[in-house]
């Protein structure tokens, strides 16, 4: 009986031990095939490769459920048709986030590019005596968002994400090292300690926040199983609720929040950097000013609540 418990427990082992082995071999095979591939493909050429539909199965099946109300949201809300459709989108997203984690040229420049904007602004409002809060919209790529921020200095970023600890994985993680980064992932129900260290460094201006402003209410609350904080705003003349957490970690840090985005366009990543904005009314005018110039190019059209606009939470 023990014997056979022992066979099995061997086995087991094994069993695991060379699924680990295969696992990483793996990964340093995506890895290599990844720098070989972006060693001489354009990352120009291949986003403008991502009007084709090379997303299959399942998750092309998921993209053309969720177009449908990713175009009539956006219909209903700014009055027009999309210029493009939600599968292209997510397509253009994971080419443009797989260029940036193999560090491609062309869009290592355009990333750096962005970031020297961004560091005026920052600049200008630490001259001012105000901490810069970095308020990141949903638009073309969180990711790149994100990298943006990593390059303005002191190329140390705390973000705030619903996700578990580690969702910045191996990719993320080697992509932020090679450009001499830290980012530091924060989750809303970590210690109080670890929130106080980030605090102390953001007052004396030793790293950047990164927080987006526009994260939805219903995506929030199915990840972390409960309602979210939110502030009463007006967008597009209606009722809407905002993501409160932006403007709590400013006014903890007697900082300002800088809203921006990125976006593609014309063969290129470039960024719209907003002026200071001080509470969530602010932050909502910046929001719909990003919805009216590049709304075809948000993430976030396909959840049916929007921001509590069609089933009526508080």
């Amino acid at each position: 009986m023990q014997l056979s418990i022992a066979i099995s427990l061997g086995r087991a082992g094994i069993a695991a031990a060379l699924a680990r082995a295969r696992s990483r071999l793996a990964a340093r095979l995506s890895a290599a095939l990844g720098a070989a591939f972006w060693s001489c493909m354009p990352v120009r050429l291949a986003a403008s490769l991502a009007r084709l539909p090379w997303r299959i199965g399942r998750e092309a099946a998921r993209d053309r459920a969720r177009a449908r109300t990713w175009r009539e949201n956006q219909r209903k809300l700014l009055g027009v048709a999309p210029r493009q459709g939600y599968a292209a989108l997510v397509r253009r997203r994971l080419v443009l986030e797989s260029a940036m984690y193999h560090t491609e040229s062309g869009l290592v420049g355009m990333l750096e590019a962005c970031a020297a904007e961004l560091a005026m602004a920052r600049e200008n409002m630490v001259a001012q005596g105000f901490t810069p809060v970095f308020a990141p919209l949903h638009v073309c790529s969180d990711a790149l968002a994100v990298a943006v921020i990593s390059l303005v200095p002191p190329r140390r970023t705390h973000t705030i994400s619903i996700y578990a600890a580690g969702h910045y994985g191996a990719d993320e993680a080697a992509a932020f090292a090679r450009r001499d980064a830290v980012m530091i992932q924060h989750h809303p129900d970590e210690p109080a300690a670890a929130r106080r260290a980030m605090l102390r460094e953001m007052r004396a201006n030793h790293a950047n926040l990164a927080i987006f402003p526009d994260i939805l209410p219903q995506f929030t609350e199915a990840h972390l199983g409960r309602a979210m904080r939110t502030h009463p705003v007006t967008l597009f003349g209606r009722p809407a609720r905002l993501h409160g957490g932006a403007g709590e970690l400013a006014r903890l840090v007697g900082g300002r929040l800088i809203p921006f985005y990125v976006f593609w366009e014309g063969g290129r990543l470039a960024i719209r950097v907003f002026p200071p904005c001080v509470d969530g009314n602010d932050v909502a005018r910046c929001l719909e000013q990003a919805l009216r110039e590049h709304g075809d190019q948000w993430l976030l059209w396909h959840f049916p609540s929007l921001f509590y606009f069609n089933d009526g939470g508080q």
